[in-house]
């Protein structure tokens, strides 16, 4: 259920990066956030989440900034309300912000819970976006920046009450009242459009283990451990590839597939898309569809993952060649609670690379079962030798597998193939 007083929230955010001198460098009981009133109580992974919107950014004269002067809203891009407050580092690069203080409905952020903040980036940006909470302005609060590098497109920030830097006396059960959001890049009028913040406990947990390129490994490592322990992942083939002597053979391919084990599409020849036109690339996709569909792999033919992670200006191709979903190599977990993420640009948390040890891959496993985000895994090939420079050591990869499933066991996550995670977002 949604406690009412969250109807009528405007939650303040503020970039910021000029802080006044005195802000330093850098069970199911009822409980309260504001008011005194009940709301709904934590929820432990693995069960229904809520995700309480506390402001849409689509009130004129709402949002100021550190001079008193309005904040720029702009009709042309929202994804909830009419509006978004826009942020614009100016033509040389710099600053920008806005504010509100005195909230009317102040908060308080309880332990589990997250405070998230969902953003457009225009075109490729280069910025640092900071969240500030302030109880009584800003003699006391709380602050985070994250990176906004290279992002594009819808993205939401997560941050975990435990990531919160704390500066002057901050009394976690006492409310928030002031908020600021600041925007800070070396780019010259790098924009972020500021659309909707919210707080929200966890979503259920998902896991999505995915290789790149159909490497022969993904048969005989990849899908034998993960059959062991009920699992099945998603290989991105490119076609052109299949049947050599170090990548999947038909029959491999087909074994896999009756077992639960989907094919998806990484182009016909593995070429950059970005270097290409957009005929070109639609030809590079379209024709690894054909192939897939044409040897009966038709679960994912529409499901896609970008040749070195690659993406810029590829939007247009992706539409024409009827793409449903495309994982990109960007470092994040997926938040779903508050909104659906950009399809065409999905992040991924864990790479599966040579200078990534078993412990690491398992500390990302626990990060997105204690955030309850979605948690998408790639890698291009598994070793039982010494790991090239895209290979992962089989045994690190059997105790990864064997802790997902232990995890799923304990009723902590949910194990998915890319199409059956990404077609319900």
């Amino acid at each position: 259920m949604k406690h009412s007083i969250f109807s009528y929230l405007a939650l303040g955010v503020f970039l910021w990066g000029a802080f006044c001198s005195g802000c330093g460098g850098s069970g199911s009981s009822s409980d309260s956030r504001s008011g005194g009133s009940p709301v709904v109580p934590t929820t432990p992974p693995g069960q229904a989440s809520y995700a309480e919107p506390l402001v849409v950014f689509d009130q004129p004269g709402y949002w100021t900034r550190v001079d008193g002067s309005p904040a720029d809203v702009s009709p042309e891009v929202a994804r909830t309300g009419t509006s978004t407050v826009l942020l614009d580092a100016g033509p040389a690069g710099g600053m920008d912000n806005v504010t509100r203080y005195g909230h009317p409905d102040p908060f308080v952020i309880q332990s589990g819970d997250q405070i998230k903040l969902w953003c457009y980036f225009p075109a490729e940006s280069q910025s640092a976006i900071t969240i500030y909470l302030g109880q009584g302005g800003f003699a006391q609060y709380v602050a985070k920046t994250l990176s906004g590098k290279d992002m594009v497109g819808w993205w939401c920030f997560m941050v975990r009450k435990e990531e919160f830097s704390l500066f002057g006396s901050v009394d976690w059960q006492q409310p928030f009242d002031t908020i600021r959001i600041r925007l800070d890049s070396s780019k010259p009028h790098d924009r972020v459009h500021l659309d909707g913040l919210y707080i929200s406990s966890h979503d259920p947990p998902q896991v999505v283990v995915t290789f790149d390129d159909g490497s022969a490994s993904d048969y005989s490592i990849a899908y034998k451990v993960m059959k062991e322990y009920g699992l099945v992942g998603t290989s991105f083939i490119v076609t052109d590839f299949v049947g050599r002597n170090t990548n999947l053979s038909l029959a491999e391919m087909t074994e896999m597939y009756a077992s639960g084990w989907d094919f998806a599409n990484h182009t016909k020849s593995h070429k950059d898309l970005t270097l290409l036109d957009t005929p070109h690339m639609v030809e590079e996709i379209v024709s690894a569809k054909q192939w897939l569909l044409a040897h009966g792999f038709t679960r994912a033919a529409d499901y896609f993952a970008f040749p070195y992670g690659r993406f810029g200006g590829t939007s247009d191709a992706l539409r024409h060649a009827g793409v449903v979903a495309a994982r990109t190599t960007i470092n994040s977990l997926v938040e779903t609670a508050s909104g659906r993420p950009d399809r065409l640009r999905i992040p991924v948390a864990l790479g599966l690379s040579p200078s990534v040890t078993c412990d690491m891959a398992r500390s990302t496993v626990d990060d997105a079962v204690a955030r309850g985000q979605s948690l998408v895994i790639y890698g291009h090939a598994l070793t039982s030798g010494t790991p090239g420079a895209y290979e992962w050591q089989a045994n690190d990869f059997r105790e990864l597998v064997r802790y997902i499933a232990q995890k799923r066991d304990e009723g902590k996550l949910i194990v998915k193939t890319f199409r059956d995670w990404s077609s319900g977002l």
